[in-house]
C-alpha cells in the first residue's frame, strides 16, 4: 500500500552507502540536485555528507517553494479555505457508509471524533491522518529543505523557488477530488503498513535508489490515479525542467532541493535533463 503516504511528502533514511544528491553539468556550468524529505526523525541527523558538500559548493539555494510563507497567518487562513469544503457540504456525503464507519473507528482509537473533521476536503483529512501517524513513528524533526533554508538564511546565501507556496496548496487541494472515498480508504490502508513502508522508503531515499522510488512511489500512483500523477508529478517536473536548464546557463552554482519522487522515472527531472544533454552524476562522498 505505497500510495498516498508517498504523495504526502514523507520519506526517511538509514544507509550511508550512497546519496540522493546529483551533480548536473552542461557545457562548463553545473548545479546540484537533491531529493528531499520534508519531515525527519532524530536518527536521520546528521544528514548524508553529500548534502553538505553540495551546499558548500553552491552559491544559491533553490527550493520548491518558500516554506516560510506557510507559517504566516494570512497564508494559513487562505490554505484552510482551500482545504475546507464549501458551506453546506460534508465529507460524509462523499464517502460510503463502510468507509465512514471505518474512519470513525480509526479516529476513536486515537481518541478523536469524526464529526469535527467532516468539513475538511479528503486531501486535508488524509494529510492530517498521515502526519499524525508519522509523528507517532518519531518523524517529528525539521526536514531537509527547512534545515538548509535555515542554514542559508544564517549564511546570507541567496534563495530561489521553483513555484509559489500557494501553488503547492492548490495542487494539494485538488488531490482526490471526485475520488474521496478511494483516497480515505487508501490512507487508512497505508496506516496499517506504515512501519514497514517507512523502512523500505528510508533506504530508497537515502541511497538515492531511483528504481525503488519509482517502483514504490511512482508506479502505483501512475497506475491507479493517472490524473493525479500528471498534476502532482509530471506537470510540475515539466514546468521545472526549463528553470533548471536556465540555471545551467547562468553563473551561480545552485543547490536545488525537491521532493525525492520528482527525481525518479522517465518523466523525472534526472531523466528529462539527461535527454536534454545534461550530464548526470550521483555524488558519493567525494568532494564536489
Amino acid at each position: 500500500m505505497k500510495r498516498y503516504l508517498l504523495l504526502l511528502f514523507f520519506f526517511s533514511g538509514l544507509s550511508l552507502a550512497d546519496s540522493a544528491v546529483w551533480r548536473l553539468t552542461y557545457a562548463d556550468k553545473q548545479l546540484y540536485l537533491g531529493g528531499t524529505l520534508h519531515i525527519l526523525s532524530a536518527q536521520d541527523y546528521p544528514l548524508p555528507v553529500e548534502f553538505a558538500q553540495a551546499y558548500e559548493a553552491s552559491d544559491k539555494l533553490v527550493l520548491e517553494a518558500d516554506i516560510r510563507q506557510m507559517q504566516e497567518p494570512a497564508f494559513i487562513q487562505e490554505m484552510m479555505a482551500l482545504l475546507t469544503l464549501p458551506a453546506g457540504q460534508s465529507l460524509a456525503d462523499k464517502l460510503s457508509a463502510a468507509t465512514l464507519n471505518r474512519l470513525s473507528q480509526y479516529l476513536n482509537g486515537k481518541g478523536m471524533q469524526l464529526e469535527p473533521l467532516l468539513h475538511y476536503k479528503a486531501a486535508m483529512l488524509a494529510l492530517m491522518l498521515t502526519k499524525m501517524e508519522m509523528q507517532q513513528q518519531g518523524l517529528d524533526q525539521q526536514g531537509v529543505d527547512m534545515h538548509f533554508l535555515a542554514r542559508a538564511e544564517n549564511d546570507q546565501k541567496p534563495l530561489g523557488f521553483l513555484e509559489s507556496a500557494m501553488q503547492q496548496m492548490r495542487y494539494l487541494a485538488e488531490m482526490g477530488v471526485g475520488q474521496e472515498d478511494e483516497l480515505i480508504v487508501y490512507t487508512l490502508d497505508d496506516m496499517q503498513s506504515l512501519p514497514q513502508m517507512l523502512e523500505e522508503l528510508r533506504s530508497a531515499w537515502r541511497n538515492g535508489d531511483l528504481g525503488a522510488l519509482e517502483a514504490d512511489g511512482i508506479n502505483p500512483m501512475r497506475e491507479t490515479h493517472p490524473k493525479l500523477y500528471q498534476s502532482l508529478l509530471k506537470a510540475r517536473n515539466d514546468q521545472w525542467v526549463p528553470q533548471l536548464l536556465s540555471m545551467l546557463e547562468d553563473k551561480p552554482v545552485e543547490l536545488v532541493l525537491v521532493g525525492a519522487l520528482h527525481l525518479a522515472g522517465d518523466d523525472g527531472l534526472l531523466a528529462q535533463l539527461s535527454r536534454q544533454g545534461v550530464k548526470v552524476e550521483k555524488l558519493s562522498g567525494e568532494k564536489p
